[in-house]
């Protein structure tokens, strides 16, 4: 269990590994890293992110294709979360989420997207983006960047234009 109280001090000591428009990661370490919330969006992915992992954590997709969310502040601008390797590309997250021993890697990759995509209402993009994937500590990979799925992406980035029609 991580004190927050002072840690957005320590903060400024550790190495910046990743940065978005929304939140920057700060590698803490020990096997885990910091996600922190540079303004709302930030706090609404890091909560989507935590509620999938905890809400889900007995499902097969949770366990086996989400990072691990340990621990999160009341208010969610922090979240500590499993430290992964960064997957490099399309081919190698295809190959690795294939369990087809290679006969049906295409099938299976579009298969996952799609099942991801159904269950959580996570952004098809974002899945098929490389840099969302890592490698967790038994070489097997898991979603590090879920938090922006449908409903984060209706309350904080889509704008609908108002019209007013005056007669």
């Amino acid at each position: 269990m991580i004190n927050f109280q002072n840690f957005k001090k320590e903060l400024k000591s550790l190495p910046l590994i990743g940065k978005g428009t929304s939140r920057k990661v700060y590698d803490l370490g020990n096997g885990t890293v910091a996600k922190v919330a540079t303004n709302v969006k930030g706090i609404a992915q890091n909560k989507q992110e935590t509620e999938i992992y905890e809400e889900d954590s007995s499902d097969y997709y949770s366990l086996k294709l989400f990072a691990i969310v340990y621990d999160h502040n009341e208010n969610y601008s922090i979240i500590i979360a499993e430290k992964c390797i960064k997957i490099k590309s399309i081919k190698q997250l295809k190959i690795l989420l294939d369990d087809t021993d290679g006969e049906e890697t295409e099938i299976h990759y579009e298969n996952t997207i799609e099942e991801l995509f159904h269950r959580f209402q996570l952004g098809k993009r974002d899945l098929k983006r490389p840099s969302s994937w890592g490698l967790n500590s038994k070489n097997e990979p898991v979603l590090i960047d879920y938090g922006l799925t449908g409903q984060v992406w209706e309350e904080h980035y889509y704008r609908v234009k108002k019209y007013t029609i005056h007669y």
